[in-house]
Parts: structure tokens; C-alpha cells; sequence
């Protein structure tokens, strides 16, 4: 099955490669849905605190502008030397002010420009001590309020420092400047915020404003390079405040080890689904292979081929199968055209003979292509007219040339015939069969030929039958054309075409029994064949008494004549009458006690079916004979170069009955059971020693090298040599 295996491998291929592809691509797409849900998450976090210290700004945007028309504040302002008890109103404003801010604000303050002092919502301090308790430098601070000073009203500036960023507002709209800081203190901002396993990297341009406590310094360092996840401005550039803190960036870092945990489970889901798919896929490539296999697997069965191994090429397998085939279809078909003839020949006769039945006789005619239901046919009877030689003393050699060349004139002259053929007959005779058109011009043709002849010294008389219509009446044609030659008068004895009508005065007279028809008889009745016996009596009793008249004296000597017949069968039998018939039974009075034809006919056929049937009772015995010595003798000559015909000389027989009882016997032919066993010789001496040369092994077989080749592969699929290298290896 090495064709399947690479069916099957090269689909299941085409399947892997879509599912790698899938998977990079499903791979791809988990990566991009876990990225983009971390990258929402980091930046609806991001923007909530963007939003946050945008309030706080805005917050301290809303203080300057409460500044503005609180009159405690107005009052701090416009003093030159602001005195204890403004600055403990303007205090009290600011904490109460503070409490209603939206947005949670770490630390709102307010100083008079001429005031050393910082007044809070809760108490007051030195500018001194307000700068140590933000940690900043005062020569810093006091950069950032001239800026503020110098810009415009209410504008913001702002100052950083670790963990704080504190927002600086300058209103110029009394007398006195006033400024007010609003402290946002980021790690306040971020606990509240942050999640688990995550960190944040605030930046202000390049450096860093604020880093999560414990986060590694190389999240720092790629969130400042952008290579974490980047966050968001906490103003864009359309934000009224985008001059202000337009730098400072908010960082959401997200650890590897959380990245992948979150990861992680999605893969497994990812990879059992594609190894499902990769098991469905293997299951339904296996079903269409399977499918798209079957009709060489199909081919296979019907060529008979059973060595289907993984390793067995199928399509090898098969042009073997396939040369074999040839080479027998050749072989036989040589065969064919080689016994053509003879078997037509065989046929013929059985229709002249009337042993085959009138359906097996169309089936015949129909295969062999002679079945002309349209034509009239005719049989003519022929004999030499005189003795071969004048002492009676010729060879067979001598005969058989004689007859060949009588055949072999008659067909050339007969050739534009629809169909003609000449049939040799026992006792150097010839029947002919031919289709006509008129008879009258037959006669005379076949005459007038017959008398050309006796210019090369052949002397050729013929007796004329009757004519029929279809060959399966050929018998009655040849029945009638065997009564003229038994009744030729000598008058007419040698005349050169004797007709039905030159002898219907004597056939009335006599019984019509040809030697031939008797002859068939006994024969049908050795090999078992009651039905063309039943066919030959049947002729016999209504050409005597049915279609012509009869006396008594007749039908006695029809009785005494086949009473003969009887003695003859029991003869052939190497039997007694007593051993066949029984004590009782005496055949010419069983015979004579019959009153009319009818009754004769019946009694006949009884008495041949008992004889049939005993034959048909002791063929059992000596078919196990039979086949036990044809088996020896294969078995004993198998090495050397024998055939049926030897067989037959071995068992006795003609060639034909071997044939036939040999594969009824054994169930193959002669031919292929001999292949067959010297295959099996031949293997055993090749497992025995495999380094034996083939044409040795072709010898000790009986036969060479080719034919050895050709059984090996009709047998097991490859080559005597072939064959020779698998035992080989396999010893190895």
C-alpha cells in the first residue's frame, strides 16, 4: 500500500501546512487581543489621573479666582503691611474654600509679596519653613514666582520635585502682588490608583518626576525610551494649559512575568483548539484518501492482487498483474487461433452427429459466428470411389497427405461460399456443409468438380442430403444424406452425386443405421451424455418407422441390429450383461417384447440409462485413480519438458478426454497446474540456496529461464530474480 501511504502523507502535509499557518496567525491575533486589552487598561488608568491633576490645576485656577472677590482676601492684598487679623480671615477662607473643591488638593497656600510668611487652610509658616516642608530649594521657588510675576494674570507656572509637583499662580489685580501655591503630592495620586503587579513612571521632558517605590530601573529606562507600553500626555496639545506642563507624561509598565500569565492561558486555549482541528483534520484526511483510494483499491481486488504490504507499490503490483495478463491472453489467444479450427470442427460434427440440442446448438452457432438462421445448408457425403492402392496396403502418412490435399482443393474451389467447410470423416471419408442458394446448382457444380478431379487421378464420389434451413438442422440434412450412401444400387454406386431421389426406392426397403451413428452412441454412452443418446435413439426411430413406411420384418431386424449395439456398449465396458443389467434382464427380449415404435424407443432409452448410470457409478472409483496417477505423474516428471499429450499416452486417453477429466479432477487445466507446481519446486530450491544461478534452477524445473520468469510473476508478483534478492536480504 505505498501509493496510499504517500496519498496519505502528502494530504496530511497540505493539512499541516494550513494549520501552521493558522496558528501563526492565531498566535499573532492572541498576542494583539492581550496587548490591546493591557493597553486599555493602561490607558483608561492613565487617563483618570491625567484627569485628576488636570482638576488639581483647575482647582487652583478656581482658588486665584475666589481670590479675586473674597473681600477678606482683598483686604490681605491691598495692605502693604498685612496685619494678624486679615491674614487669619484670608486663612480661614482658604480652608473653607479648600474643603468644596472638587478635586482633592494635598496643599493650597497664599503669600502677600510683602509677607515673609505662607498662610495655609491650616496654619502659617516662613517662606523658609514652607520650602524645607516641600523640599525645595528657595533660590528655585523664587525663579518660578518671578516668572509667574513677569507672565501674564493668573497665568501658572509650576516646579518639580521628587514626588511633588507644586503649581505657582502671580495675580496682579491689587495693590500688592499675591501668589498662591497649589501642592499636589503625586505618590498620593498613584496608591490610590495603581494596580496590582503594575508600575507608573511619571516624566516632565526627560527626566523623571516620580517612579513607582521598588520598581526595576529598566522599566524606568524603557519607559523613557518608549519601549514599555507609552502612556498619555496629561495635556494634549489643545489643552488651554498645553504651554504649562505640555512635558509631563504618565507611564504604565507592565512586567513581563504579568504580561505572560495573562498570555499563557489564552495559548492553551489557542493550542488544544488547533490540536482538535489537527485530529479532526487527520481523521478526515484518512476518510478522503480512503476514499480516493478505493478504486485502485477496486482495480486491485478485481486483478486479484493480495500482497498489499506498506512497502508493496500498488501501480507496480498492478502493470505486473497486467504484463502477466498480456502474456497469457497472448499465449492463449495464439492457442485459440490454433485450435480454432479443430474446435469448430468439433462442433460441427456434434451438429452433424445431432448430439448437441437445439439451444446449446444456437449458442454454439451464435459464438463461433456461423449462425446464418437465413441461409439453407447442405451435406454431402464423400468417398473414394475406389480403394487407396490395389492391395489395400498404403501408410497413414500416405492417407493423411491424400486427404489434406482432397480438403484443401475442395475449399479453394468453394471459397466465395457464404460458408463452406469439409470435415474429415472415420473410414477416409468427408462430409461437407455448405449454404446455398439453389440446389439444383449445387449438384451440378459439386459434380462437375467431383469429375475435374479424376484428371489428377482422384476419384471422389459424394452422397447428396436433404436441404434445411439453419444449421441446428443439420443433422436431418447429414441423417439423409448417410441413407443415400447406405443405399447407393450399383447402378449408381459410382456415380459422381448420388441424390436422395435416386435412392428412395430402396431406403423404403431397408433400415437406416450408419456406423457412425452407432459409433456415437456407444460413445455418448461411455462418457455419460443421456441426453444426446435420448437425441441419437430418437433419430434412428423416426427415420425408420415414422417418416417411412415399415413392415414387421423391419422393425425385427432394427431390433436384432441394436441388440448388437448392446453387446457392442457392454464390450466397451469390459462388462457382463449380468454385471450391468442384472440376472434378469436379457436385452434382445426386453427389446422384443415392444409392439410399436413408441414403445421401442422407451424401452431403449431405459435400458441405456441403466448402462449410464452404472458407468456414472464407477466413475467415482476411477476418478480418485485417475487423479492420484495424473498428480504422480506430474510429480515425478515435473522436470522435464512434458505435456498433455504425454499425460494422455501415460493415462491412455486421447488428449481432449485428459483435458477435460483432468480439470474436473484437479480444477485447473494441465497447463497451470504445472506452472504452479514447478513454482513451488523452484522456490523450495531457492530458500534451500539462494545463490544459485536462474538458469539452473529453470533447469532442475524443466523448463527456461523466460518461463520461469513468467510463472514467478504470474505466482508471486515479481521476477525469478527479483525474487532471488527478497530471500537474499531476507537471510541477511
Amino acid at each position: 500500500m505505498s501509493y496510499m501511504n504517500k496519498m496519505f502523507r502528502k494530504n496530511i502535509l497540505i493539512c499541516l501546512v494550513y494549520i501552521v499557518l493558522f496558528s501563526i496567525i492565531m498566535y499573532a491575533f492572541t498576542i494583539k487581543t492581550v496587548t490591546t486589552e493591557f493597553s486599555n487598561s493602561a490607558n483608561t488608568i492613565l487617563a483618570n489621573n491625567a484627569t485628576y491633576i488636570d482638576n488639581s490645576i483647575s482647582n487652583s485656577l478656581n482658588v486665584s479666582l475666589a481670590i479675586k472677590t473674597n473681600p477678606f482676601v482683598v483686604n490681605y492684598a491691598n495692605e502693604t503691611e498685612p496685619d494678624y487679623y486679615n491674614r487669619f480671615l484670608t486663612q480661614s477662607f482658604i480652608n473653607t474654600f479648600r474643603n468644596t473643591l472638587s478635586s482633592n488638593t494635598n496643599m493650597i497656600c497664599v503669600q502677600h509679596s510683602n509677607d515673609t510668611s505662607v498662610l495655609s487652610g491650616t496654619s502659617s509658616m516662613s517662606y523658609h519653613a514652607f520650602c524645607q516642608k516641600l523640599n525645595i530649594p528657595e533660590q528655585e521657588l523664587d525663579m518660578v514666582k518671578a516668572k509667574a510675576a513677569e507672565g501674564e494674570n493668573t497665568s501658572i507656572n509650576y516646579i518639580t520635585s521628587d514626588n511633588l509637583l507644586v503649581l505657582v499662580t502671580c495675580n496682579k489685580s491689587f495693590e500688592n502682588v499675591l501668589y498662591t501655591y497649589a501642592c499636589i503630592y503625586l505618590y498620593d495620586l498613584i496608591t490610590a490608583e495603581l494596580p496590582k503587579s503594575s508600575y507608573f513612571v511619571i516624566n516632565l521632558s526627560d527626566s523623571v518626576l516620580y517612579r513607582t517605590p521598588g520598581i526595576p530601573d529598566k522599566y524606568v529606562e524603557s519607559a523613557m525610551n518608549e519601549k514599555e507600553h507609552k502612556g498619555i500626555q496629561i495635556f494634549s496639545k489643545k489643552s488651554k494649559h498645553a504651554d504649562l506642563l505640555g512635558g509631563l507624561t504618565f507611564n504604565y509598565v507592565t512586567p513581563n512575568n504579568v504580561f505572560y500569565k495573562t498570555l499563557v492561558p489564552q495559548f492553551i486555549m489557542v493550542f488544544a483548539f488547533l490540536a482538535l482541528c489537527l485530529l479532526v483534520s487527520y481523521f478526515v484526511v484518512y476518510k478522503i484518501t480512503q476514499k480516493n483510494y478505493k478504486p485502485i483499491s477496486d482495480l486491485l481486488d478485481a486483478l486479484d492482487i493480495q500482497d498489499r504490504s506498506r512497502d508493496k507499490d500498488e501501480f507496480d503490483s498492478i502493470k505486473t498483474k497486467i504484463s502477466s495478463i498480456v502474456q497469457d491472453n497472448d499465449e492463449l489467444k495464439n492457442q485459440f487461433e490454433m485450435y480454432k479450427a479443430p474446435i469448430e470442427d468439433f462442433y460441427l460434427k456434434n451438429m452433424l452427429y445431432g448430439t448437441i440440442s437445439q439451444d446449446n446448438c444456437h449458442d454454439v452457432i451464435a459464438k463461433y459466428g456461423h449462425f446464418l438462421s437465413a441461409k439453407k445448408y447442405i451435406t454431402a457425403l464423400l468417398s473414394y470411389a475406389e480403394p487407396l492402392s490395389q492391395n489395400g496396403q498404403i501408410s497413414n502418412k500416405s492417407i493423411e497427405l491424400l486427404n489434406r490435399t482432397v480438403m484443401k482443393l475442395f475449399t479453394k474451389h468453394y471459397a466465395d461460399y457464404a460458408f463452406f467447410r469439409i470435415l474429415p470423416i472415420e473410414g477416409n471419408k468427408f462430409a461437407i456443409i455448405a449454404s446455398i442458394d439453389d440446389y439444383d446448382e449445387f449438384k451440378n457444380d459439386l459434380r462437375k468438380y467431383i469429375l475435374g478431379l479424376e484428371e489428377s487421378k482422384i476419384n471422389i464420389i459424394a452422397s447428396l442430403g436433404s436441404v434445411e434451413r439453419g444449421m441446428d438442422r443439420l443433422n436431418k440434412s447429414y441423417a439423409n444424406a448417410l441413407n443415400v450412401s447406405e443405399n447407393r444400387i450399383y447402378g449408381v454406386q459410382y456415380s459422381a452425386v448420388c441424390t436422395p431421389d435416386d435412392v428412395v426406392g430402396f431406403s423404403e426397403n431397408t433400415i437406416y443405421y450408419p456406423l457412425d451413428t452407432e459409433a456415437a452412441i456407444i460413445e455418448n454412452v461411455v462418457n455419460g451424455n443421456t441426453e444426446a443418446v435420448h437425441r441419437l435413439t430418437g433419430i434412428l426411430i423416426d427415420t425408420n418407422f415414422v417418416h417411412k413406411p415399415f413392415s414387421n420384418e423391419q422393425f425385427s431386424q432394427f431390433i436384432f441390429i441394436f441388440t448388437s449395439t448392446f453387446n457392442r456398449i457392454l464390450t466397451s465396458l469390459n462388462k457382463h450383461s449380468n454385471e450391468v443389467f442384472g440376472d434378469d434382464t436379457i436385452i434382445y427380449l426386453e427389446l422384443r417384447s415392444c409392439t410399436n415404435p413408441k414403445e421401442l424407443l422407451e424401452k431403449i432409452n431405459n435400458l441405456l440409462d441403466v448402462a449410464i448410470q452404472f458407468v456414472n457409478s464407477q466413475a467415482e472409483s476411477v476418478d480418485i485413480t485417475s487423479k492420484n496417477l495424473m498428480i504422480g505423474f506430474i510429480e515425478k516428471n515435473y522436470m522435464r519438458d512434458i505435456s498433455l499429450i504425454d499425460l494422455a499416452e501415460y493415462m491412455n486417453y486421447t488428449s481432449v478426454h485428459t483435458s477435460r477429466l483432468f480439470k474436473l479432477l484437479t480444477g485447473e487445466n494441465f497447463k497451470s497446474y504445472l506452472s504452479r507446481y514447478r513454482f513451488e519446486m523452484a522456490k523450495s530450491i531457492i530458500e534451500k540456496n539462494p545463490m544459485e544461478k536462474v538458469k539452473n534452477i529453470a533447469e532442475a524445473v524443466g523448463c527456461n529461464s523466460t518461463i520461469l520468469s513468467r510463472i514467478f510473476v504470474k505466482y508471486s508478483g515479481m521476477s525469478t530474480t527479483e525474487y532471488i534478492k527478497t530471500v537474499q536480504e531476507k537471510n541477511k
